[in-house]
């Protein structure tokens, strides 16, 4: 048994590493920035749909919105790795019609608002 920081700074009892393995995740801001007009960009939106669909359906998506002014997207995403996030984007219409540029940010949460605190699990690689 090990001891590890969870979120607010709690201390967590870490049972077995297999727990950590189907327990640990990292959050990940996926920032999608449009590289062509929105004309076509538009027809690519109901594929988009089903994507995120998709993944907010296995617990994946956590949140997604576009920006304002409408540049493009964010998606908020939960992974165990950054490798899983990168092969989940080349499914995204966007990037299959070469249309937008992702970046991705790993994000290692310690606080959150009351409702969110799943995303401060404790991580460990």
């Amino acid at each position: 048994m090990q001891l590890v920081a969870g979120c607010h700074g709690t201390l967590m009892a870490v049972i077995s590493p297999i727990f950590w393995q189907r327990k640990a995740s990292f959050v990940f801001i996926i920032d999608i920035e449009y590289t062509v007009s929105l004309d076509k960009i538009d027809p690519l939106i109901p594929e988009h749909v089903i994507f995120l669909n998709k993944y907010y359906d296995a617990g994946v998506f956590v949140m997604s919105g576009r920006k304002e002014p409408r540049s493009g997207g964010i998606i908020i995403a939960k992974a165990n790795s950054r490798q899983a996030i990168e092969a989940l984007i080349e499914e995204d219409s966007f990037y299959q019609a070469n249309v937008a540029n992702y970046r991705i940010t790993e994000f290692l949460p310690g606080k959150a608002a009351a409702g969110l605190e799943d995303l401060c699990e404790p991580v460990q690689r």
